[in-house]
């Protein structure tokens, strides 16, 4: 066993894996891009709002019968007014939860073989 560890010890060492000097985010490395500085950024350089600009776009190829624009346009508005809009709500009464828990309870009983003594 000694002579296995020895040759090991030998052997030079894997460059594949581990640690490395000087790898990693250097410090005071700035962050990504985020959505909310491009936007700003384009209602800087346009002189409107974001949101104007896109209801302009919209218009335009409304007016020059661009289907698949327009169709863009409609995915992206609805994809954001449902994202905006959806609120659920759940609520359980007192017996719609008791009923679960017996119905979680005799499943477990089924599944470990344990009974409830009633």
């Amino acid at each position: 066993m000694k002579d296995f560890q020895k040759d090991q010890a030998d052997e030079p060492k894997s460059t594949h894996g581990g640690a490395r000097p000087g790898a990693g985010r250097k410090p005071g490395s700035t962050n990504k891009i985020s959505a909310q500085a491009i936007i700003d950024s384009l209602e800087h350089h346009l002189g409107i709002p974001y949101e104007d600009q896109l209801a302009l776009n919209y218009l335009d190829a409304l007016q020059h019968n661009d289907r698949t624009l327009r169709a863009s346009y409609d995915r992206l508005f609805l994809g954001k007014i449902v994202a905006d809009k959806v609120d659920v709500n759940v609520s359980e009464s007192a017996d719609a939860l008791a009923s679960k828990q017996a119905a979680f309870a005799e499943a477990i009983a089924q599944i470990t073989g344990i009974r409830k003594e009633q």
